[in-house]
């Protein structure tokens, strides 16, 4: 923008296309005019990138426990790598066993059970014992899978120090 005055707040800018501008090219655009315009600033105010430079420099944290253990980045990325897998796991376990039900209600409508079974049983307390039955399977699942990753926790200090 070369005609852009640095005076105004109010002076606005036009970015005129022939098709819609996806949110990755507006975003491209904005940073290279906001960096175009901070380089005019910069000259305008006599600031020279070095101070600037200097300025923004990062610095680095070491990060402890309270305990005085170094706290790795690693650490971080495995807690959350095994929340993403816990989040997709239960994801698909909903998925599996709500077809486990929908499999078995088919089941019963193609072979006519369900008919012999409704004349003893009401129909919503066959589906409640369905979906009881195969919830404890699920659930006995889960708690085998809990007690493997409790197991895995005492373990994995001992397999992998650094990480303790």
């Amino acid at each position: 923008p070369e005609n852009y005055t640095l005076d105004s707040d109010e002076s606005e800018l036009y970015f005129k296309s022939g098709k819609a501008t996806g949110i990755m090219t507006r975003e491209d655009i904005q940073r290279s005019i906001n960096k175009r315009l901070e380089e005019k600033r910069m000259a305008k105010m006599n600031i020279s990138k070095t101070l600037l430079d200097s300025l923004r420099k990062d610095s680095d944290i070491n990060y402890t426990t309270l305990a005085g253990k170094s706290d790795s980045g690693i650490k971080a990325g495995i807690s959350y790598g095994v929340g993403f897998i816990s989040g997709i796991l239960i994801y698909m376990v909903l998925f599996i066993y709500g077809t486990m039900v929908m499999r078995g209600v088919m089941e019963e409508k193609v072979s006519r059970i369900a008919e012999v079974i409704v004349s003893s049983v009401k129909p919503f307390q066959l589906m409640m014992g369905k979906i009881i039955g195969i919830g404890a399977v699920g659930l006995t699942q889960f708690i085998i899978w809990g007690i493997l990753i409790i197991g895995l926790q005492f373990l994995l200090p001992v397999i992998f120090p650094e990480l303790a």
